[in-house]
C-alpha cells in the first residue's frame, strides 16, 4: 500500500492515541483525527469478526537517490543486508500496530529507521508515539516526515492538523525552587528553573539539589493542556547535621575520660592479677 493511500489509515492510527492514558482524559472536539470513539480497540471489539486495518505506510524500501554509482561488492552486500533487516523490522512494527501493541510497534519502527532511514518510517514512528501519548516525540517525528518525505497536499494538511491538535494537548510546567541556583531535573533530564517547560501529559518526577540542602523529589501529574507552577521548598541539610556533630564530639570526650581513669587506676602500686586466660582480678 503506497503512502498515497494512507489518508484514512492515518486518521485511524492517530485516533488510538486519544485515549490510551488517564492523563489524556480531556475531551477533544470531533474531527477527522478525533472521532467520538472510546478507543480504536473498543470500536473494533464491537464489530464481530472485524480485524484491525493496515494503517501504516508501505514497507517498500527504495535505494537512496544520492547513492554513489560505484560501490564495492562488500559495501553493496552490507547495504542490502541493512535494508533487508530494516524491512523485516518495519513489517514487524506494522503487524504489532495492527494488533494495537503500540509500544512494541514503536520500538520496531525505531530500529528499522536506525538500520535504514526512510521518511515513511518516521511517519509510522510518529503515529505509534502519538498513540502512546508521547506527543513531544510524535511531533518531532511527524515534523521531520513533512520535511523529508513527499506527502500529497491533502496528506500534508491532515498531518499538520494532527500536529496542531497534539501541540494543544501538551502540558506546561514552571518549577520555582526556594534556593537560587538549585539544580533541577525532570524525569532524569536537566531542566531550567523558573522557565516554562513543555511536557507530555502524565506523571513526571521532579528532582532538585542544592549545596547545603536535602535532596527534593516529587512526582506530579499533568493533565492535557494544563499549565502548572510548582513551588519547591528545600530544607537545610545535605550533610552531617549539627546535632550529629555534637553527639560525636561528646562521645569522643566521654571515651577519652574513661580511658584516662582506667589508666590512672592501673598505674597504682597494686596491680590486678591476670591468670593464664587473661582474666584480671582487681585487688580488694
Amino acid at each position: 500500500m503506497s503512502l498515497k493511500r494512507t489518508s484514512f489509515a492515518l486518521a485511524l492510527a492517530i485516533v488510538a492515541g486519544s485515549s490510551v492514558s488517564n492523563a489524556q482524559s480531556v475531551p477533544q472536539p470531533s474531527s477527522l483525527f478525533a472521532p467520538s470513539l472510546a478507543s480504536t480497540a473498543n470500536f473494533l471489539a464491537e464489530q464481530p469478526g472485524a480485524a484491525p486495518r493496515r494503517v501504516l505506510a508501505d514497507s517498500r524500501i527504495s535505494p537512496s537517490r544520492n547513492a554513489r554509482p560505484r560501490r564495492t561488492q562488500a559495501a553493496l552486500a552490507q547495504g542490502a543486508d541493512a535494508q533487508a533487516r530494516a524491512r523485516a523490522r518495519f513489517e514487524e512494527g506494522t503487524r504489532l500496530a495492527d494488533e494495537l501493541q503500540w509500544a512494541q510497534a514503536a520500538q520496531a519502527f525505531e530500529e528499522s529507521y536506525q538500520l535504514f532511514p526512510r521518511p515513511n518510517t518516521l511517519f509510522n514512528l510518529g503515529l505509534a508515539h502519538r498513540a502512546l501519548g508521547q506527543y513531544t516525540r510524535a511531533i518531532t517525528e511527524l515534523e521531520r516526515f513533512l520535511q523529508e518525505g513527499t506527502p500529497s497536499p491533502e496528506e500534508r494538511t491532515q498531518v499538520s492538523d494532527a500536529l496542531d491538535q497534539m501541540r494543544g494537548r501538551l502540558a506546561h510546567l514552571t518549577i520555582v525552587p526556594s534556593v537560587e541556583g538549585a539544580r533541577v531535573s525532570v524525569d532524569g533530564t536537566a531542566a531550567d528553573a523558573n522557565t516554562d517547560l513543555t511536557l507530555d501529559p502524565g506523571n513526571h518526577v521532579i528532582e532538585i539539589t542544592a549545596q547545603g540542602y536535602t535532596r527534593y523529589a516529587r512526582t506530579i501529574t499533568l493533565r492535557q493542556s494544563e499549565s502548572q507552577r510548582h513551588d519547591a521548598r528545600l530544607e537545610r541539610g545535605g550533610g552531617v547535621s549539627a546535632g550529629v556533630v555534637v553527639g560525636i564530639v561528646a562521645g569522643v570526650v566521654a571515651a577519652g575520660v574513661l580511658t584516662g581513669i582506667l589508666i590512672w587506676q592501673l598505674s597504682g602500686e597494686e596491680r590486678p592479677y591476670c591468670g593464664t586466660l587473661d582474666q584480671c582480678i582487681m585487688p580488694q
